[in-house]
């Protein structure tokens, strides 16, 4: 993201349907004036049919999200 730039990133939720696969992964790279607000969310699929996470496997752990700034990696140590 460039000097000063603001980003807000409210997608639809990842909605996993019985016996799916999902597997995500981010990389963002800011400078250090700029802003990112990211949601990431999911919810069951077809609540209205009774499916209640019924999908296979989610993977999506923090080291799959990536934010850098200034190239470096946030929340690093060193």
């Amino acid at each position: 993201m460039g000097e000063n730039a603001l980003a807000v990133i409210f997608p639809n939720p990842v909605v996993p349907q019985a016996e799916s696969r999902y597997h995500q992964t981010q990389a963002w790279h800011l400078l250090p004036t700029s802003l990112l607000l990211l949601v990431d969310w999911f919810c069951s699929g077809r609540m209205d049919q009774g499916e209640r996470f019924a999908f296979t496997s989610l993977h999506s752990e923090l080291p799959e999200l990536r934010v850098r700034v200034a190239d470096r990696l946030a929340g690093a140590s060193g």
